[in-house]
């Protein structure tokens, strides 16, 4: 709620907060620091039990502009959401709190806004990933590429002046980075984040509701945010191997409808499904223990692909095409064992435990036939066409 004769800041800056002690001033830092001083800085700390809560009071004391918002773990997509329902600014923007921002980020932003009255504008950004197993350290541009070959630099080739995402359908492809714009406050109020706790792509649908609802986007041709991308130490990243990832084929679902009800599908067809095929490569990385349940899910999405026989497959490979063949054929025993990211002798062992496999410890055990299978106990279902556990 914006208090009555308050002065609007010109924007809000909206940081989730959980649990990143080690990465968080940097990232505050960066926010302080900003050469647009008329900004207003809500921190919402989600729960964090390390000393994010003491760090963002201790910032709040020092600096009028930050708003310290204290609350039980509800996930990021909700303290988006309560963050955006408290700021007070005329842009709104969002930036992760084990990132940190080129110190001109929200000036540039907003001075394209107001220039071009914009809904919302956009950014390249940075990939940092620090010295790990023995690789260097790098930060550098984003740029979005597909089989070897680079299919949008930002920085280069985006539309010049105001435009639509029909205009530059690859943004719908591009990784989508809800915190590299910045959003006219009135326009993002009208896309809420639905939180889906721990899942990968939670932001799929938010974003293609941004690209699809706007009718004035703007770019800012300059990476201006640095994204960190670590291992499995970073504090928000989540494991492209496990149960979470089925959640993305959710994502991608909700994200089809959302081009659908804005009359979008037909100018962004290909480029939808290219990003969606996404949901294919984590069917081969996805444990074992949840690979069929996923290729069950990606081919209820990849069906719609059946209906529409003006899809060309503009920018997908031959072998990528013969992926999705033989997932809507049903063709589930050779997708896991020919397409798995194993090696041979893994493949092979794992084929023999999908024909028969007996193990019996104690009241625990497993037996499986023809890919029938029935267990009890300690032992983790293995790929199978059904599966019974007593």
């Amino acid at each position: 709620m914006i208090v009555k004769n308050r002065r609007i800041p010109k924007v809000s800056v909206v940081v989730p907060i959980c649990n990143v002690g080690r990465y968080l001033r940097q990232c505050l830092y960066s926010i302080v620091g900003q050469t647009l001083r008329d900004i207003e800085i809500v921190l919402v700390d989600d729960g964090s039990t390390d000393d994010c809560g003491k760090i963002i009071d201790e910032y709040a004391t020092q600096d009028s502009r930050i708003v310290a918002i204290h609350q039980t773990n509800g996930g990021v997509g909700n303290a988006y959401n309560n963050g955006i329902a408290r700021a007070t600014g005329k842009y709104i923007g969002l930036v992760e709190s084990d990132d940190w921002i080129e110190p001109n980020m929200f000036e540039l932003l907003y001075g394209a806004a107001e220039k071009n009255h914009a809904d919302v504008v956009k950014a390249p950004f940075y990939i940092y990933r620090p010295a790990e197993a023995g690789m260097e350290k790098t930060d550098i541009p984003y740029k979005l590429s597909c089989n070897g070959k680079i299919l949008l630099d930002l920085a280069k080739d985006a539309p010049k002046g105001v435009f639509k995402v029909e205009d530059c359908p690859l943004l719908m492809v591009y990784h989508f980075s809800p915190w590299s714009y910045l959003y006219r406050a009135d326009f993002v109020r009208q896309i809420p984040f639905v939180e889906c706790s721990g899942a990968s792509y939670q932001d799929v649908p938010f974003v293609s509701e941004v690209l699809c609802r706007a009718e004035r986007m703007v770019v800012v041709p300059k990476p201006l945010y640095h994204w960190r991308k670590e291992g499995c130490s970073q504090g928000n990243s989540s494991s492209f191997t496990d149960w979470r990832v089925m959640a993305s084929v959710d994502r991608f679902t909700e994200a089809l409808e959302i081009i659908k009800k804005y009359g979008k599908y037909e100018a962004l067809r290909e480029e939808y499904w290219l990003h969606a095929f996404d949901c294919c490569e984590f069917c081969k990385s996805i444990d074992m223990r949840y690979k069929l349940e996923m290729l069950f899910k990606t081919r209820k999405l990849f069906l719609e692909l059946k209906k529409d026989d003006k899809f060309r497959y503009k920018y997908i490979s031959q072998s990528q095409k013969k992926w999705i063949e033989r997932l809507l054929e049903k063709n589930y025993v050779l997708l896991i064992y020919l397409f798995s990211r194993e090696s041979v002798f893994a493949r092979l062992k794992s084929a023999r435990k999908f024909l028969i496999d007996i193990h019996i410890h104690g009241k625990s055990f497993i037996f499986q036939i023809l890919g029938l299978q029935i267990s009890r106990g300690k032992y983790t279902s293995r790929p199978a066409f059904f599966a019974w556990k007593i």
